[in-house]
């Protein structure tokens, strides 16, 4: 395999977004043994490689005009320039989630609505269309360093919201009342008098994932109470004896835990204190958040890995992009110093929004697996309160379905860390 050095000339116009969106191109391609400098490296020939330049010339990128509210797309998704299509601008403008900027269009807790978005105009929801632009874009201009590029199977990130705990004999109770399953009832009580909530299964999960060699992730809230009519924070307190026993237990067979930033004015590193953790991962509760202040607030924070871009409506990939990645930012033109995990399958995206029965759950699951089997990374959620309830019943066999095609055709399972060397250690090479 040769060696690289891809050069981008020190007067190149937008040099450190194009410095940015290469090295995530290479890591998006999976293109191995490439360099993005804009210094002339000479002498660098080892026993099996040589090393030599490519000067990348007169990119077509419109980074100048990145403020402008409205772009020109062809029928494919991608902006047109006075040049004609612009490939890296429309990379550039997709992953970093330019369409949710400056915009009123969210819904009625204030996210940003699936159905006005890129992906559902386009069709682009399921497919890793921002790496197929980079192929194209290197097709085009940069042919040989894609003979370095390499198929490595996806991998997958694992995760759970604890967003209930004990929901399960009020929620599950309603359910069960409205269906006459009084029997139901009965046991949900029997489980509450002896301090068994339903929904207090981590022991149990931990169980099930031990068996397909999987060590998940678990996101907590540490505020506690409803917050509006329709929204609320923890039915738990995070100080409790239990929760704490809990979330050691969860560390000693060798997962992980997560902030799930709640609902507060509180800011992520007054809420990890209430944690009392050495996290480095956040998920937002609800997925409720809006660009760029979220990505402003995960700056000023200890926070190194936010795994909260994904639609609640729709599974897929929010900024058309399969892979964890540093966002830009667009005010200082410079990379962000947090690494993005986006989230792409969730249980009550089938269940509540898509009104998908578990039956047919699993197939869409797997049919967006089969779409992206390489280099990829697939970022799963599944709530506690979905294993084995009676108000959720069924969603339970989709994720163990799932578990079990991905023991069976051998892709492995990814923490946070993994994740964090990997895609933000690497971006900086």
């Amino acid at each position: 395999m040769t060696s690289y050095l891809l050069f981008i000339p020190p007067d190149t116009k937008n040099k450190q977004a194009l410095f940015w969106l290469f090295r995530t191109a290479l890591l998006a391609l999976n293109i191995k043994k490439v360099k993005v400098d804009d210094q002339e490296i000479h002498g660098c020939e080892t026993t099996h490689t040589h090393s030599f330049n490519t000067v990348l010339t007169d990119p077509c990128f419109n980074f100048i005009d990145i403020h402008q509210k409205t772009y020109s797309f062809n029928n494919e998704g991608v902006i047109l320039n006075e040049k004609g299509e612009d490939e890296l601008f429309t990379a550039f403008y997709l992953i970093n989630s330019i369409q949710e900027y400056s915009t009123s269009a969210y819904d009625s807790i204030g996210r940003f609505e699936y159905k006005n978005s890129f992906q559902e105009k386009f069709g682009k929801t399921e497919i890793n269309f921002v790496t197929a632009l980079f192929e194209k874009y290197f097709v085009k201009n940069l042919p040989h360093l894609l003979e370095n590029r390499q198929n490595e199977k996806s991998v997958f990130f694992i995760s759970h919201d604890i967003d209930s705990l004990y929901g399960a004999f009020f929620q599950d109770g309603l359910s069960a009342l409205k269906a006459g399953r009084f029997d139901v009832i009965a046991r949900l009580i029997a489980n509450a008098i002896i301090l068994k909530p339903d929904w207090f299964n981590i022991d149990k999960i931990l169980k099930i994932e031990s068996e397909y060699d999987l060590r998940s992730t678990f996101f907590w809230i540490v505020n506690k109470g409803k917050v509006s009519e329709k929204l609320t924070n923890a039915d738990y307190s995070i100080h409790s004896k239990r929760i704490r026993n809990t979330l050691q237990m969860i560390t000693e067979r060798g997962g992980q835990n997560g902030l799930h930033k709640s609902l507060s004015d509180q800011t992520f590193d007054e809420e990890i204190v209430k944690l009392s953790q050495n996290v480095i991962a956040n998920r937002n509760h609800y997925l409720k958040f809006q660009l760029p202040e979220h990505y402003d607030q995960l700056e000023s924070s200890q926070i190194k890995i936010d795994c909260s871009l994904g639609f609640a409506e729709h599974y897929g990939f929010r900024n058309s992009l399969a892979i964890p990645f540093v966002p830009f930012n667009i005010k200082k033109i410079e990379p962000y110093h947090f690494l993005e995990v986006p989230l792409n399958i969730m249980d009550g995206t089938f269940q509540k929004y898509m009104q998908v029965s578990p039956k047919e759950t699993t197939p869409r699951m797997l049919e967006l697996i089969e779409k992206n089997k390489y280099n990829s990374v697939i970022s799963v959620l599944w709530h506690n309160h979905f294993f084995n309830t009676y108000r959720f019943k069924g969603y339970f066999e989709p994720y163990i379905e799932l578990l079990t095609y991905l023991k069976e055709q051998d892709f492995k399972f990814v923490n946070t860390e993994q994740l964090y060397d990997k895609y933000y250690l690497s971006s900086l090479l």
